[in-house]
């Protein structure tokens, strides 16, 4: 924030000044008369008299204009409270990765723009024991560190080192630190020079050439490879000095009060040299030979020297603050506490962005090319809110309870001490040069050219004055505490009362066509036409926000400021704009249009500037992404806030600027910004905090399954003063999209599910192209009994366990069959060796009756006794029969897998034992039946051939196997007796036909018998694929 210098003491209201030739002086009353005290009106008119004439004398002020560099330079402050460990700034410089570093009695410091933080101790204890007071940047970016009683320290990546004693510095109190052209690093002490030839161990190179004990407080190149040291004394240090004696000169400074000091030293053009000493500043202009002169126009002790990149010298004092010496030969002084922390000021450095930093010993302070201009007027923060007016001549009159007037780069506060006790809260100059004085308590007051003063009180309705308006049609417009008023030709018209009048606080006010007034409150928006209150669409469009700016442009559109944003009435709608991504906040609180067609926009914290037609494009709803203003970042640069509730806290100036009312003063903003290039600022990985504790970062960050919080700190380093930095983060793979952040936002994550994440972070400038990254891998791991080995391996284990019990089961059943078998074979053992044995026995003995009783002739004629003895051998012969089958089936049983294979066998073993053929065909595409549904088949048709055969005593017998489209078809054809419903029962095949119909319905099978008596039987049997088949095989066979 550059300050305007105050010159001289306030103009003096003691006596009125001597008027001007053909001027006259007089108090007339306002034509609304009313009674007043004669000792009343006497101090009034002694009182305007005064005030008038310093007003005159106020007509003639010069324009304001920036006095040097600094003038358009803002400065910031950081101390204590902002987190600086120590407000005392030793020593200062910039590394490549752009961090600034800090030394102070503490220790090191590094700063990213937004974060103090203490550096270095764990890998050198030194910094932290002894504190830094010196910083030197090499050229591979590594930091040489200068102790105030521990050597020297190098930090580099990944380490560092300390040179103390033991490397050959016997003293450990290090006061400047100098890398030459050579690379080598020099180092001075209280008590003598050294150099760093070996890269192990420093030599001492004072002692050398004779000079034994000088005292080196700053070293500095002579550009042509020697070195100039400064302490005790000025030493010129040849280029070719080696090993062995040194080749060195003395240079004589004039005589100084005390014993010389030099604490700093800066290379100018050519062969001068800067000179920084307690005796004040000295320039050497030739280098060795040349005579050193004192700078008489930097007062005080000088500490600190600079030559920045516009080859302008800065200087820092012993409590006389900084100054600047331009190359035309001009010097700005910055002081406490407008400019600086302290106006001590114990080093400098320039950024890469060309701000300037100076450490002084109450903290940190930044100057940076912003076009922003703050004069701070003495009490303004302690009142509120006022107004701003530029006169005639481009002076600008501030009024923050009291009156102040700034011309020609000064400024010069009005003392009024007839109104003490009412504040001045804002004035205008008339087009014709008449000059109104608003006040809070006792109305306003309007000062003619020729010199009239007419005073108005309770003509506008309220005695509280907001401020003023002048139209080319209506006159002057007062705004008050209770509404509007009107001046016109020396009369006042109140609108305070009318019909429809707000019966509010004016805000605002802005002219429409003629006889037209636009009016805002903090109830809404209300239009003033020929004299009444008038309905107005855009009024009730925009409701009842609090309405702080209102502009008419010249296209007729209506824009309003209110806290909710910006809105456009144009065409009979109502546009909302919003702007908070610009301006860190929705409220508008004043709105101004320059004779560019550019409009100016200033919220509680920043001011953005953009051609009129950008703001119609957001309007229309076109892409905000082509939305790029200038922004101003006022609060962030100054610490002050941009005022409202007065009709006039912004005006433009006669130069295409404008000025804008603070809590701390009038903000000046040039009429074009400093250009910014470069690109986006890097972005820092800060610190990854998972539930609360801080974790070291060398790769990945492996969260383990436990893990709930996880919070990741990544500020940009942004030293620069330059707005409109735009940061966005995106956890890729878990956030949908991309996400906006402030510089301090960390971004925080709770329970995130298992995988492989990146964390990437984009910063970018919003008027330039490009973007710099940061990605930082992140996999979360997942509990064991959720990660894909262990659900593979659960599979697979279920699958063993599936497939062991299925193979006990498998055993299980293979020994129960196994046991079965082993019991049939020997149930059908039993069988053959007792009842079939004992059948045979007992057919053998009526084989022998039979052949005994048997008839000798032809013609004998058999007895019933040998009736009954052949039915008895057919009997037991056919339960031999019986018995053989069943034993067969016992060692033999039905398996499944083949049905045609099965039959034949069958119909092959019939054969042999009864001696009878069976007919036997089978046609179709095979299809292998289930064991149950194959097995009852089988069997159904073995019962049905036992029938045609021991019952039926069928000759010819013929079996038909066909596998159709659904189902499987058997058929049993014989020649037998046959049989009629009904008689089953006395032959005893009841139960075996009962057996085939049950055998058949338990595998959803049809069993259907046709037969008759002497004309043999049919047996049909149906079996349905459905869940009966097995597999498919094919086979066509025919017999």
């Amino acid at each position: 924030m550059a300050r305007l210098s105050r010159a001289g003491p306030p103009t003096s209201l003691a006596g009125p000044p001597a008027s001007r030739p053909g001027q006259s002086f007089q108090c007339r009353r306002a034509p609304l008369r009313r009674k007043r005290s004669s000792s009343l009106g006497l101090a009034i008119s002694r009182f305007f008299v005064c005030f008038a004439s310093l007003v005159a004398g106020f007509f003639s002020a010069g324009p304001i204009h920036a006095q040097s560099r600094l003038d358009w330079m803002t400065s910031r402050v950081w101390s204590i409270q902002d987190g600086l460990p120590d407000q005392v700034i030793l020593s200062m410089a910039q590394t490549p990765d752009q961090y600034l570093w800090l030394g102070t009695r503490l220790g090191l410091v590094r700063f990213d723009g937004y974060h103090f933080i203490d550096y270095g101790a764990d890998l050198a204890p030194a910094l932290h024991d002894f504190g830094v007071d010196c910083v030197l940047v090499v050229r591979d970016g590594s930091l040489w560190l200068g102790t105030q009683g521990g050597g020297v320290v190098h930090l580099f990546p990944g380490g560092g080192r300390t040179y103390n004693t033991r490397a050959g510095i016997a003293n450990g109190l290090i006061r400047a630190l100098y890398q030459d052209e050579a690379g080598r690093i020099w180092a001075g002490t209280d008590n003598g020079l050294y150099r760093l030839d070996s890269g192990e161990h420093f030599s001492r190179i004072d002692d050398r050439g004779g000079i034994h004990g000088a005292a080196v407080h700053a070293i500095v190149g002579d550009g042509h490879g020697g070195v100039w040291a400064g302490g005790s004394r000025l030493l010129h240090i040849d280029a070719s000095a080696g090993l062995g004696t040194i080749s060195w000169q003395e240079v004589a400074l004039p005589q100084q009060k005390g014993s010389l000091r030099i604490w700093s030293m800066a290379k100018g053009s050519g062969e001068s040299l800067w000179i920084a000493t307690l005796g004040g500043l000295y320039h050497l202009p030739d280098g060795v030979g040349s005579v050193a002169t004192k700078e008489p126009r930097v007062l005080g002790s000088a500490l600190s020297l600079l030559v920045d990149s516009h080859r302008q010298l800065w200087v820092g004092t012993m409590d006389e603050g900084l100054y600047l010496l331009s190359e035309n030969g001009s010097v700005t002084r910055a002081r406490a506490p407008d400019q600086l922390a302290s106006n001590s000021v114990l080093a400098l450095a320039e950024d890469r962005s060309h701000d300037l930093w100076a450490g002084t010993q109450s903290g940190l302070t930044r100057f940076s090319a912003t076009g922003m201009h703050l004069t701070r007027v003495p009490g303004a923060i302690d009142s509120e809110f006022g107004s701003v007016a530029v006169d005639a001549d481009d002076s600008l009159w501030v009024c923050s309870r009291r009156l102040t007037h700034i011309r020609n780069g000064r400024m010069e506060p009005v003392n009024l001490p007839s109104i003490t006790g009412f504040a001045i809260h804002s004035v205008m100059r008339e087009r014709s040069g008449a000059f109104w004085v608003g006040t809070l308590g006792r109305g306003a007051y309007r000062i003619a050219p020729g010199g009239h003063i007419d005073h108005y009180t309770s003509e506008i309705g309220t005695n509280y004055i907001r401020g003023f308006l002048e139209t080319p049609f209506d006159g002057v417009w007062i705004a008050s505490d209770g509404g509007v008023a009107n001046w016109r030709d020396g009369h006042v018209t109140s609108f305070q009362n009318v019909p429809g009048a707000p019966h509010a606080p004016t805000l605002s006010m802005a002219a429409g066509a003629p006889g037209e007034l636009w009016v805002g409150t903090y109830h809404g928006l209300s239009l003033l036409r020929n004299g009444a209150f008038v309905a107005a669409p855009a009024a009730d469009a925009l409701g009842s926000h609090a309405v702080s700016a209102i502009h008419v442009s010249d296209d007729g559109a209506l824009w309003i400021g209110t806290e909710s944003g910006l809105f456009r009435w144009h065409d009979n709608q109502l546009q909302h704009i919003r702007l908070e991504a610009d301006m860190n906040a929705p409220a508008i609180l004043t709105i101004l249009e320059d004779g560019h067609h550019r409009m100016w926009l200033g919220g509680p914290t920043t001011v953005v500037r953009a051609d009129r037609s950008s703001f119609e494009s957001l309007a229309a709803g076109k892409d905000k992404r082509l939305f790029n203003p200038e922004i101003f970042a006022v609060s962030l640069e100054t610490g002050a806030e941009l005022g409202s509730g007065a009709a006039s806290t912004a005006e433009l100036d006669r130069s295409g600027g404008a000025w804008f009312t603070t809590n701390e003063g009038p903000l000046h903003i040039q009429a074009s910004n400093p250009r910014h290039d470069g690109a986006p600022p890097p972005i820092m990985l800060g610190q990854v905090l998972v539930d609360g504790e801080r974790v070291a970062v060398k790769g990945p960050v492996i969260l383990q399954p436990s893990a709930k919080t996880l919070v990741i700190d990544a500020p940009p380093i942004a030293l620069s003063a330059r707005p409109g930095l735009q940061l966005r983060r995106r956890l890729i793979g878990f956030d949908p999209d991309w996400v906006a952040i402030s510089p301090l936002q960390s971004a925080t994550y709770t329970n995130l599910p298992a995988g492989h994440y990146t964390y990437r972070v984009e910063a970018s400038w919003k008027d330039a192209p490009g973007a710099t990254v940061l990605e930082l891998p992140i996999v979360q791991r997942t509990h064991f009994y959720r990660q894909p080995a262990f659900l593979v391996a659960c599979l697979v284990a279920l699958l063993l366990a599936i497939w062991a019990g299925h193979r006990m089961r498998v055993r299980q059943v293979m020994l129960r069959f196994r046991l079965v078998a082993e019991e049939r074979n020997r149930v059908a053992r039993e069988m053959h060796d007792t009842v079939v044995q004992g059948c045979i026995g007992v057919s053998s003995l009526l084989e022998a009756i039979a052949i005994r009783h048997a008839p000798v002739g032809a013609d004998d004629v058999p007895t019933d006794e040998a009736n009954l003895l052949n039915s008895a051998r057919e009997q037991i012969a056919v339960t031999i029969l019986e018995a053989r089958d069943a034993i067969w089936n016992l060692r033999h049983p039905h398996e499944g897998g083949n049905l045609s294979n099965s039959l034949r066998s069958l119909l092959d073993r019939i054969t042999t034992i009864q001696g009878k053929r069976v007919e036997f065909e089978s046609d179709g595409t095979a299809l292998s039946l289930n064991v149950e549904a194959e097995h009852e088949l089988f069997m159904t048709v073995r019962e049905a051939l036992h029938n045609a055969l021991v019952h039926a005593g069928a000759e010819h017998i013929r079996l038909s196997l066909r596998y159709v489209t659904d189902s499987v078809l058997v058929s049993i054809r014989d020649d037998g007796s046959g049989f009629t419903a009904g008689s089953t029962d006395d032959r005893g095949e009841h139960f075996g036909l009962l057996g085939m119909h049950e055998r058949m319905e338990r595998i959803g099978g049809t069993c259907r018998i046709d037969s008759a008596r002497d004309r043999g039987t049919m047996v049909e049997l149906h079996v349905p694929y459905e869940r009966n088949v097995r597999t498919v095989r094919p086979e066509q066979e025919s017999r």
